[in-house]
């Protein structure tokens, strides 16, 4: 194996898009309108309705926030950036897996489904980007996110940037039962982290710990 691909959710734990869009854009857009906070949760509400209309995929960059809602770009981003240091935390021992894949020589490499940029802010947040060697956003990179065609497009990319040679030397690990059975529809190798404990198939892990058992 020379590649072992992690959803960011096997990684991370996030509250912070329920935080972003519950609490903190709603206040802000109270002291910019001068309005109340149910008034500005609901404008909030229609600017994502028109927002999801020009983007079927429901791919929304920060930069897209940003102009779709007037709110300051570099704003937004310290606000991700400080509220990741409360509301992101790692999945022990994502760290100690990371570093002993490293020391095997085998890359580790992260899938998403928002924006790069808010993913790079989780990662930072947590210490585990610099043990992550890329970050791939499906919507941003093949325009689509789910379905067995994802998962090729997905090992095909990384064979192209010569992380592995075939997509044979790729696992894949996901917390999500759906990325599984896709990702195993495309022929791939892949484990479903169980992080709630269910028991459903055979190649499934209780804790990372387990990864290194899938890679011989």
């Amino acid at each position: 194996m020379r590649t072992v691909c992690f959803s960011i959710d096997s990684l991370v734990d996030s509250k912070l898009e329920n935080i972003v869009f519950n609490v903190v854009v709603p206040l802000i857009i109270v002291m910019k309108n001068k309005t109340q906070f149910a008034i500005a949760r609901d404008t909030l509400k229609e600017k994502m309705r028109e927002l999801s209309k020009k983007h079927p995929s429901f791919y929304y960059s920060l930069e897209t926030f940003s102009t779709h809602l007037d709110i300051d770009y570099n704003l937004l981003v310290d606000l991700y950036e400080y509220l990741s240091e409360i509301y992101v935390t790692k999945i022990h021992p994502a760290d100690d897996i990371l570093r002993a894949l490293r020391s095997r020589g085998i890359k580790s490499i992260v899938y998403t489904r928002s924006d790069p940029a808010i993913d790079e802010i989780k990662l930072t947040s947590t210490g585990l980007r610099e043990y992550t060697d890329l970050l791939i956003s499906l919507p941003e990179t093949f325009g689509i996110i789910r379905g067995k065609a994802v998962f090729e497009k997905l090992a095909n990319h990384i064979v192209k940037q010569g992380y592995a040679s075939s997509k044979d030397e790729i696992l894949i690990v996901t917390p999500n039962l759906d990325d599984y059975l896709d990702a195993h529809s495309a022929g791939l190798k892949v484990v479903w982290f169980s992080k709630y404990g269910e028991l459903r198939t055979g190649n499934q892990i209780l804790t990372l710990r387990e990864i290194v058992d899938f890679l011989e």
